[in-house]
């Protein structure tokens, strides 16, 4: 159920970028040419989430392998809002501080999947007769990198506060409840920490605390 939910989390932003980019052509745009080239790279990046995820189907009980390298936070995120950005009724908003000069050690598919899970989250909790508000921030100090997704959306229930990272746990009609419980365990396995703050009818902030690189492996600061 997993690797299932980790195949389906890609496809939404997938489906809306093919969306953007058939309106673009119908409308003839003048720099079609250059949103085909943006939509291209975000489509090898998408596949090559969902092939590195697939080579590993046989083996239910574990997530793919962690492949960690050197990984700028900045280039990672700005990655994420590309594949978001053209939605409808939505605005996002991305703040940094230095955040170009910072490196964490992780896996690029894993972190890539955290990112459009908690987006994708923030999004689909906005109400329809709300203007969305998606505001995402990176701060850098010494030991950690600090990233923020925040929404002004319906925010959380109390009811449901204490299951909301808890496996096949879900609000939607559709999904297996995975996404919040694997988004967690990435990163705690890159020895971080992922938790959340909300206020019901004003919106719910993501916060996710990661290592930065030259912590983790005793190198001096990039």
């Amino acid at each position: 159920k997993q690797i299932a939910h980790e195949i389906k989390n890609p496809l939404t932003p997938i489906k809306l970028k093919v969306q953007y980019l058939k309106r673009a052509w119908d409308d003839g745009v003048s720099d079609f040419n250059e949103r085909l080239q943006e939509f291209t790279k975000s489509m090898y990046s998408q596949i090559d989430t969902l092939s590195g995820i697939a080579t590993e189907f046989s083996n239910f009980a574990k997530m793919p392998k962690a492949k960690n390298q050197p990984l700028n936070i900045d280039k990672e995120i700005q990655e994420a809002i590309s594949l978001f950005e053209n939605t409808e009724g939505v605005e996002l908003y991305y703040s940094q501080e230095d955040s170009h000069k910072c490196q964490v050690y992780a896996d690029k598919d894993q972190l890539s999947q955290v990112f459009n899970n908690l987006i994708k989250n923030a999004i689909q909790a906005i109400p329809s007769d709300r203007k969305g508000k998606i505001k995402l921030s990176v701060k850098c100090d010494k030991p950690f990198v600090n990233i923020t997704i925040e929404d002004n959306g319906v925010g959380i229930p109390r009811e449901i506060r204490d299951k909301l990272f808890n496996p096949n746990f879900t609000t939607k009609s559709t999904g297996v409840g995975m996404g919040l419980a694997i988004s967690k365990r990435i990163v705690e396995d890159f020895e971080g920490e992922l938790w959340y703050e909300t206020v019901l009818n004003k919106g719910t902030k993501f916060h996710i605390r990661l290592p930065r690189m030259n912590s983790q492996l005793s190198k001096q600061d990039p």
